[in-house]
């Protein structure tokens, strides 16, 4: 005879995890089901209001379950007799982690994320099944628990046949709870406590990716995932703004329309109970810019009006005065602001802008853009020094007391960072393409040469070396376009040949740190760091998280452009891994779906699901970036369909016509 399970408070997902057992359910109110059950029986008193806790466990129901030997699990109860609860919590950075071996298939030490989970602070003597803490690691404790822990599943003292859970476990499908496997350990093992019986329990995640490692793709699988990652923009992060902003601004032909568009930045790592995860409503020059890219690549592809038109009130926005300093007078001329109202100025970030702008007036043979396009490219040549390294960021701060020429000058200053210095050296090249401005490509040229000899031990990196090489592929590749020879061919293979060495089968690049003294961002070293400043996914080399915010969105488009340069089947066979791969991962969610179609940012291609390390304060396992990750990979997609590269030179006549006069401008 089956063990009769009674369920109170609502069966929820655990119910529909349980459909497709035989064993005999029984659901009702938790009084009833326990002067009704039978002896032996077993009690799953679920959160039936949560986050609000109802249920009072008194003395009377434990001597009724002692006296019927009916086991109790009570999930996040208002009061119980002999424990005192505090005031509900949720947590921060808090996860869960395995202190018992009481459980088979959950390990002891491994670490569940319970997401935005409510829970009662408590004290309990016996020793716990999981406790809530804030600690380093990846799926194990890096450094053993912290002195602060909370108790959140354990035994109820003197009454071994009851168990409590001070936060809600069974919400493991609405509050996105992960890892998958590891909560399907954890409801086996607490229904086999109950009955006796493994009893099965299998669900499929509310967002998750669209296949599986093994399926087979069907044969326009990229066209969908381009169509799907499009409409996702369009649903959710692209906006309007209209003149009664004050954006609009009629000098150099810009902003011809009085209507223009703009992109949000995407969606916070963390997320509520529910699973919801909140947007950043954040308008950052760059995702503007990258996003503008995608859209005109689309329209490129498929003749959209649409697209087009977003494509292109977006390069109006990103060039009106909202985001782009247009005063000659001010030592900020030609800057684009990171962000609306903040002047902070990246190299990095505003070099993708130009190249994205790029791409939009040469799919578009658009021209009103084009004298904006090259202050910027000078502005932000102007002050990088003689090396060709730049300050990671300048800000107003940075021009008191000093001017462009301070920094331009500076005949020694060196940051062996492809994250920050890269792609600043891969828009000088084009740039260089575009008008013959020669000292752009000196420039360029210096800055690769220095890290090339320094590859790659002695590069500093953000947030592992694996990112860094990515970020060195593109300008390289644009060195070859506009200075080929032999030994620059080679640096280009030998760098591509690195990264692919980290490619999994399935397409994946792993993440992987190079000496952590030079690391900028690199694993927390302690319990104490862990969510204090920006950080990498994995705890250490061999974790399997690829990154889609840092790493593998920019190797996908580099390795892509050096396959062209290069003629590489190698090289090109790596690119259409990553196709495949990002079309398998692409998440598919109906539950939300405001995240269908998007890429978030860390994928474990071991555990095949959307998971990592959250150390990173700003942008955890989680997040979903509009531009970096989902505009570039939607962009590449989208080229390697139509074969193009975005190296681009339609515009060199139009560029070199204005160049001299905006030279003299910007460098006189």
């Amino acid at each position: 005879m089956k063990t009769k399970i009674g369920i109170a408070g609502g069966s929820g997902d655990l119910g529909n995890a349980l459909k497709n057992t035989e064993c005999e359910f029984i659901n009702g109110k938790f009084d009833e089901l326990l002067q009704d059950l039978p002896a032996g029986s077993v009690i799953y008193a679920l959160a039936e209001n949560y986050p609000k806790a109802t249920l009072e466990l008194n003395s009377g129901s434990l001597e009724i379950a002692s006296q019927k030997r009916i086991k109790l699990f009570i999930e996040y109860p208002l009061s119980v007799e002999g424990l005192a609860f505090e005031e509900p919590e949720v947590i921060g950075y808090e996860r869960l982690a395995v202190t018992s071996d009481a459980f088979e298939n959950l390990t002891r030490d491994s670490i569940l994320s319970p997401c935005g989970m409510f829970f009662l602070p408590c004290k309990v003597e016996a020793a716990p099944i999981l406790v809530l803490a804030r600690f380093a690691g990846y799926d194990r404790l890096a450094f053993g628990l912290p002195d602060i822990t909370y108790p959140i599943l354990f035994h109820l003292p003197g009454y071994p046949n009851v168990l409590i859970a001070a936060g809600c476990l069974s919400r493991f499908r609405t509050g996105r709870c992960m890892p998958a496997a590891s909560y399907k350990a954890l409801w086996r093992g607490l229904l086999k406590w109950g009955t006796g019986e493994d009893i099965p329990v299998d669900w499929t995640p509310s967002a998750g990716p669209t296949y599986g490692p093994n399926s087979i793709l069907p044969r326009d699988s990229s066209e969908d995932a381009v169509s799907r990652s499009i409409r996702w923009f369009k649903d959710n992060m692209i906006f309007r703004i209209d003149e009664a902003m004050g954006v609009i601004e009629e000098k150099d032909g810009v902003a011809a329309d009085t209507l223009m568009g703009g992109v949000f930045e995407g969606y916070e790592a963390g997320m509520d109970h529910n699973g919801r995860q909140r947007s950043r409503n954040w308008i950052r020059c760059d995702c503007c810019g990258e996003t503008a890219m995608a859209m005109a690549l689309d329209a490129s592809a498929t003749g959209n009006p649409e697209t087009r038109k977003i494509a292109v009130d977006i390069c109006d926005y990103v060039f009106s005065k909202a985001l782009y300093h247009n005063d000659p007078a001010d030592p900020m001329y030609g800057f684009l602001n990171f962000c609306t109202g903040w002047n902070v100025f990246y190299g990095d970030d505003s070099a993708r802008v130009i190249m994205s702008a790029l791409t939009v007036r040469s799919l578009f043979k658009i021209d009103r853009w084009d004298k904006r396009i090259l202050k910027c490219a000078l502005a932000y040549f102007r002050t990088a020094a003689q090396t060709g390294f730049r300050h990671n960021a300048l800000n107003e701060s940075s021009f008191k007391g000093k001017t462009w020429r301070d920094y331009s000058g500076d005949t020694g200053f060196t940051r062996l960072s492809p994250h920050y210095q890269g792609y600043a050296w891969a828009a000088y090249l084009w740039v260089y393409a575009l008008t013959d401005f020669t000292p752009m490509l000196e420039k360029a040229r210096r800055g690769l040469v220095a890290c090339i000899e320094n590859y790659p031990g002695n590069l500093y990196w953000t947030n592992s070396l694996t990112a860094e090489m990515a970020r060195m592929v593109l300008p390289v590749t644009f060195l070859v376009r506009v200075d080929d020879n032999p030994e620059y061919r080679r640096w280009l293979k030998r760098i591509c040949d690195d990264i692919i060495s980290h490619m999994d089968e399935c397409g994946a690049i792993e993440d992987y740190f190079g000496d952590l003294k030079k690391g900028a961002y690199p694993p927390p070293q302690s319990n104490e760091a862990y969510g204090t400043n920006e950080a990498s996914l994995i705890q250490q080399n061999g974790d399997p998280a690829t990154d889609l915010l840092y790493t593998a969105n920019w190797a996908y488009l580099g390795l892509h452009e050096a396959a062209l340069v290069l003629e590489d089947a190698g090289i090109d066979s790596a690119c259409d891994r990553m196709t495949d791969f990002f079309c398998r991962i692409q998440v598919s969610s109906q539950d939300h779906p405001y995240l269908e179609g998007c890429w978030m940012r860390s994928f474990d291609f071991k555990k095949w699901e959307y998971w990592g390390s959250s150390a990173d304060t700003g942008w955890g396992a989680l997040c979903v970036e509009s531009g970096w990750t989902n505009a570039v990979i939607c962009a590449v997609m989208n080229m390697r369909r139509q074969k193009k590269s975005l190296f681009d030179l339609s515009a060199r006549d139009s560029f070199k016509a204005i160049a001299p006069d905006i030279v003299r401008e910007m460098l006189n």
